[in-house]
């Protein structure tokens, strides 16, 4: 992005937002529903009718990780596939504005951490994974999706939502976020397919909007011999 563009955005955000944070949404989690709405964002509905492709039916005891969750606004359609939902999220302010039903659903549980900094204890590691609309946020991709690799348990799905990169809608998203909130880091399908070692997982992807992919990671069950070896 431009250094012009860059300094109005500046002028904006930091001298009238009088909800300025050094987080880009402290202070915008009430405008973040309309937003996804104004911005074409793909429906929960799509999401649910992804998530019936992806996962058969929900097993018990199975449990996955949201991460930036945000307000909560796709978990409610997650738990109807998971027992247990976590979701993280840097913004508390984005937790708090949480739907009341969804915030008192004892299978849903928010965690105010940063993804860098995981809050996990050692060796924890989800069923799956979700991250919707987040790595763009990023510069960071090679050490998130290390990150979120290594707690995915073997045979666990990763599923990553994110924008078209070379999509006419997403440029006129693009500039809009950035004249607005901050300079977006995307990537492609095809390059984020890169960081998958094909010997740890089976990758694919497909277009859920005019401007927006569904990449899924299947991590693939270690070898036997391997498994024995750890527990050696």
């Amino acid at each position: 992005m431009s250094r012009i563009v860059s300094l109005i955005r500046e002028r904006i955000v930091r001298e009238f937002d009088p909800n300025y944070s050094d987080y880009v949404f402290d202070g915008k989690e009430k405008r973040y529903r309309p937003a996804r709405f104004f911005l074409g964002l793909f429906s929960k509905k799509t999401l649910d009718k992804e998530f019936k492709e992806i996962f058969v039916k929900q097993k018990e005891g199975t449990e996955l990780l949201d991460v930036g969750g945000g307000t909560g606004l796709l978990s409610g359609v997650l738990l109807k596939y998971f027992s247990r939902v976590y979701a993280i999220e840097v913004s508390i302010r984005m937790l708090l504005e949480s739907h009341p039903r969804l915030s008192l659903d004892p299978n849903y549980f928010r965690i105010n951490a940063d993804i860098f900094k995981s809050p996990f204890k050692e060796n924890k590691t989800f069923d799956a994974i979700f991250c919707s609309d987040v790595i763009h946020h990023t510069g960071r991709h090679p050490e998130l999706l290390n990150i979120l690799k290594n707690l995915l348990k073997d045979s666990g799905t990763l599923v990553i939502v994110d924008y078209l990169p070379e999509s006419l809608k997403t440029k006129r998203v693009q500039l809009f976020e950035e004249l607005f909130i901050e300079d977006l880091k995307l990537i492609a399908p095809e390059v984020l397919e890169t960081y998958f070692s094909k010997d740890e997982f089976s990758t694919r992807y497909h277009p859920i909007s005019r401007f927006e992919y569904i990449f899924i990671a299947q991590k693939k069950q270690a070898p036997i011999c391997e498994a024995k070896a750890h527990l050696s």
